[in-house]
């Protein structure tokens, strides 16, 4: 038996359990990385925890709580509004509401010690979770599961829980012996790149966000602001402070400088030998020389070869230049529940849509995904037919 408990902040939970939880997951499934997205706008955390009648902790699922606000990609109205009929594609059909998961980064794992205790509490959890969403009549949604997770609570979640597609999660393995091989199987367009980052006269050095300080906050402002949303330089040092304070020991900032100043940068963390890709920021007007390819691909590939690094995660979006760049797909699944509507009723044609969005995605980039790498996306992407009840 586990027993189930409710706590608003990670510090009331010691980072050691946890990362029990995280081993083998992603940056994005540690202690850290949760505690500093806590203040987020839009988001209320509840972590949910299974203890053991010893108290050893033996799974967790991180809740939010929202209102609405935040990341856009994070609510059923928006990411899936082309599927979503009549009054359900509006944000009010779905706040208040439950998001279960990471509410950033697009990237969510099963959190358990993998003990069959841990498989027990985690199906716990996931009753909690929705539990929580019906004590208050609200929707309750899981969104961007990796697909080996996706499997798993597929079998744990309530019979009227939709799982759709969400988003393609590109990484690259890094299975060469050298830059020099690397870009020898590489296509014209990334000798190019580096050609005309060359005769740029610009240079790329390599620090800490302990190191960097806020220095890099005007370039990520800009960014932000062209990108996501108008964001002011004060706004961007408060977040590069929120991940100095908590990820700074892993973290690995490529700086582009020019002139003797910055131009810009990509943020990367380091964990478990794995590269993050996480926030860039550049001065558009002077970085036109190829420094966004040189900072955010070959930089770090060049890094990881010389300090045998695995692999770089680059996360969703963008999906010409990671893929032209040998970075490989892998679909997340999102898990849906609405309380006065039975969605899979309701999304009646959702089967047909995830295959379709699984092919549509081969289909556009059939240039750059192909072999090995095509035959993998359709195996990951179609293989949900095997566990999803939607058939």
């Amino acid at each position: 038996m586990v027993r189930i408990e409710t706590v608003e902040t990670l510090a009331s939970v010691d980072p050691g359990d946890w990362e029990s939880l995280a081993r083998g997951k992603s940056l994005y499934a540690t202690w850290p990385w949760y505690r500093m997205l806590e203040g987020q706008p839009g988001f209320e955390p509840r972590y949910l925890l299974a203890r053991a009648s010893d108290g050893s902790l033996r799974a967790a699922l991180p809740a939010y709580r929202t209102l609405g606000g935040g990341n856009e990609r994070y609510f059923p109205d928006y990411l899936f509004g082309g599927l979503l009929k009549e009054d359900l594609a509006r944000r009010g059909a779905w706040v208040p509401g439950f998001s279960g998961g990471s509410s950033a980064a697009y990237l969510t794992h099963l959190l358990t010690d993998g003990s069959d205790e841990g498989s027990d509490a985690a199906a716990a959890l996931v009753d909690a979770f929705f539990g929580l969403a019906d004590d208050e009549a609200s929707a309750a949604w899981i969104f961007y599961v990796t697909p080996e997770d996706a499997r798993t609570l597929a079998g744990l979640v309530p019979e009227d829980v939709v799982c759709l597609y969400g988003a393609a999660d590109l990484s690259l393995s890094i299975s060469w012996r050298s830059f020099d091989e690397y870009l020898a199987s590489s296509s014209r367009r990334v000798r190019r790149d580096l050609a005309t980052f060359g005769g740029s006269g610009g240079s790329i050095v390599v620090t800490t966000l302990e190191e960097a300080g806020t220095s890099l906050a005007p370039l990520l402002a800009s960014s932000l602001t062209r990108l996501v949303r108008a964001t002011s330089v004060d706004d961007a040092e408060r977040i590069l402070l929120q991940h100095t304070a908590l990820l700074s020991p892993w973290s690995r900032v490529f700086v582009c400088m020019s002139a003797g100043r910055p131009i810009g940068f990509a943020l990367f963390f380091e964990f478990e030998n794995v590269l993050y890709a996480r926030l860039v920021g550049f001065d558009y007007a002077n970085a036109v020389n190829g420094e966004y390819f040189a900072l955010l691909f070959y930089a770090p590939i060049r890094d990881a070869l010389e300090r045998g690094i695995e692999r770089i995660h680059f996360g969703i979006g963008a999906h010409e230049p990671k893929l032209a760049r040998r970075a490989e797909p892998r679909p997340l699944w999102c898990f849906l529940r609405h309380p006065q509507i039975n969605l899979r009723a309701h999304l009646d044609g959702a089967e047909g849509w995830n295959m379709s969005c699984a092919d549509a995605f081969c289909e556009r980039y059939a240039t750059l995904l192909r072999g090995e790498a095509r035959t993998a996306w359709l195996r990951l992407a179609h293989e949900h037919l095997d566990w999803d009840r939607l058939g």
